[in-house]
């Protein structure tokens, strides 16, 4: 029930540097994160975040502000792809990205610019980034089961949505572990 209200807050800011941004940034990384973003609930957060960056008139007067944004770019950027940023979009960001990426010299900053210009490297790191935010989505969430590639898994019995097993056994033996995160996916 959080993320989409944490969603929206986000959809009502104007500015690239948010609040609510930031903590999106936080739970990016998440299966529950990726499972939202598959659903009919999602928004179109990745360009959402590049059009505001690219229309930004001026840099943050804090750099890590800026690190930040383009971290949570390039996270989206992994998970939704490229071509959810408009072309418009990323011909304004570029010369931006460029100029932030000559100023600052910082990795994320640098990987951000990379996955919009589409660089061959930088797009296999971004899937492998995707394949493991959605691992637990779509792979057993048992440690050490071999039976990966398994086109019926079963989800969590409590409705969290966020891991799935291959079986009952593997559900059962994982519980401990996961019961931590476990709680009812509302989107």
């Amino acid at each position: 029930k959080y993320l989409p209200a944490l969603v929206d807050a986000y959809n009502a800011q104007d500015v690239a540097f948010n609040i609510p941004m930031r903590m999106l940034n936080i739970v990016a990384y998440l299966p529950y994160f990726s499972r939202f973003l598959l659903t009919t609930a999602k928004t179109s957060i990745c360009k959402t975040q590049a059009r505001r960056m690219a229309t930004v008139s001026s840099i943050p007067p804090d750099p890590t502000h800026l690190v930040e944004m383009c971290q949570f770019l390039s996270t989206l950027l992994a998970l939704q792809g490229t071509s959810s940023v408009s072309e418009e979009d990323k011909q304004a960001l570029l010369p931006k990205m460029h100029e932030w990426n000559r100023k600052y010299q910082r990795q994320q900053i640098t990987h951000c610019l990379k996955q919009l210009e589409d660089d061959p490297e930088t797009t296999l790191m971004a899937e492998g980034l995707k394949l493991h935010c959605q691992k637990s989505l779509n792979e057993c969430g048992f440690d050490g089961c071999e039976n990966s590639g398994i086109s019926k898994l079963l989800q969590c019995s409590r409705t969290c949505t966020s891991i799935s097993c291959c079986d009952r056994d593997h559900q059962k033996i994982s519980w401990p572990f996961h019961k931590a995160t476990c709680f009812p996916a509302v989107f």
